[in-house]
């Protein structure tokens, strides 16, 4: 087996890492006699071309960057159910607390995403359930109150952000909030639309348009738990039912136009990136492991590229990332390539099984190895 030797390590103990655009997001949570305190760097995009400490009391998971710019929660109350939201520049200068007291508890954790240097954040105040959405403009720290009263909850769509209210579902870019439909569900961008569900309704709007005019794609059997668009937007995935046992399916957007999958305990599991083959996980099981198959869309038969994986992801055109745990029980970071009869290749053996991730551009790929000797993460080019 070919194992790249390009891959390195890049921090030695971290427990919760992300990418948000080109930089690398590092938790490091100690456990203490009676508290729990954890550290936030970034790496990657700073001025001094290696790692900064942004944070000393942060919260894992609650963090976003773009332009040079991070927004992220610290200074986490003793009872852990609230918190401060600070900006700063990725080096870690430049910091300043936009918002106090902000909930970080399950029922209403903040939402924060930038478009360029405007950051838009979704936020309870401490002990409430009813958020605010406000955007930031990084440069100069202003706050801006785009609307109070509504649920929990942004999601960002290309250049613009998605929220619903009781009644309602809004758009914004950072300023104003347009009403679109009622609230919404799933939003995915498809090409230039953006589909979403009402219920059992597929509708869709075009976000390039001054007025949303949102129309109909398809009515359902059930209502979607799940929406995955494909890359090149003409087709939507989805899976009605959940838990274990559900139907997939996919809706050809322009028509409306459903064909059954499968009626089983198969997992969705994407697209590759050249929108050729949808990717399911079969027979998962207890364990979140399933044989990986490739559904061509074309209408060829299937393909079953390994008996025991537990994530996959897409990497360039027909090329697919997975970890396989094997019989002797060592688990492989792998590639494929769904378009050819080539070998699969090994990139790293003994990995975490979950929690791999791409880069923007897919050339490279980040994971763990909780294991000693080998304990930390490694970053490793995508061939």
């Amino acid at each position: 087996i070919d194992y790249p030797q390009s891959a390195r390590v890049v921090i030695p103990r971290t427990t919760e890492v992300a990418f948000s655009n080109d930089v690398l997001l590092a938790w490091n949570s100690v456990r203490g006699t009676s508290t729990t305190s954890t550290s936030l760097a970034t790496y990657g995009n700073n001025s001094n071309g290696g790692s900064a400490a942004v944070a000393y009391s942060a919260v894992p998971g609650i963090a976003a960057t773009e332009a040079g710019w991070i927004a992220f929660a610290d200074g986490l109350s003793a009872d852990g159910n609230s918190a401060d939201i600070y900006l700063a520049k990725t080096d870690g200068t430049a910091r300043t607390r936009i918002a106090a007291a902000i909930s970080v508890a399950a029922a209403c954790r903040p939402q924060l995403a930038f478009n360029y240097r405007t950051l838009v954040i979704s936020a309870c105040a401490s002990g409430t359930t009813s958020a605010t959405v406000s955007s930031v403009d990084a440069t100069t720290g202003v706050v801006t109150t785009i609307k109070s009263g509504v649920l929990p909850g942004l999601q960002r769509v290309a250049t613009f952000f998605l929220f619903n209210d009781a009644t309602t579902s809004y758009y914004t870019y950072g300023t104003g909030a347009t009403a679109i439909d009622k609230p919404l569900q799933l939003p995915v961008l498809a090409g230039k639309n953006v589909v979403y569900a009402v219920g059992r309704q597929l509708r869709a709007f075009d976000p390039s348009m001054y007025t949303p005019l949102p129309h109909d794609v398809a009515l359902l059997a059930d209502a979607p738990v799940q929406l995955v668009a494909s890359p090149d937007g003409t087709q939507l995935a989805y899976w009605t039912h959940a838990g274990e046992y559900h139907d997939l399916a996919l809706v050809t957007i322009s028509t409306g136009v459903v064909r059954p999958l499968r009626s089983d305990f198969a997992a969705l599991a994407g697209f590759t990136d050249d929108s050729s083959n949808l990717l399911l996980l079969d027979n998962v099981d207890s364990s979140h492991a399933g044989a990986l198959v490739a559904v061509p869309l074309s209408g060829a038969p299937t393909r079953t590229l390994a008996a025991s994986v537990t994530q996959v992801a897409p990497a360039r055109a027909s090329k697919i990332l997975f970890t396989e745990t094997g019989r002797d029980h060592i688990s492989l970071l792998r590639l494929a390539d769904v378009a050819s009869d080539a070998a699969v290749v090994t990139l790293a053996k003994d990995v975490d099984v979950a929690g791999f991730t791409t880069d923007t551009d897919r050339s490279r790929v980040l994971f763990s190895r909780s294991k000693m000797p080998n304990q930390g993460l490694y970053l490793s080019p995508i061939p």
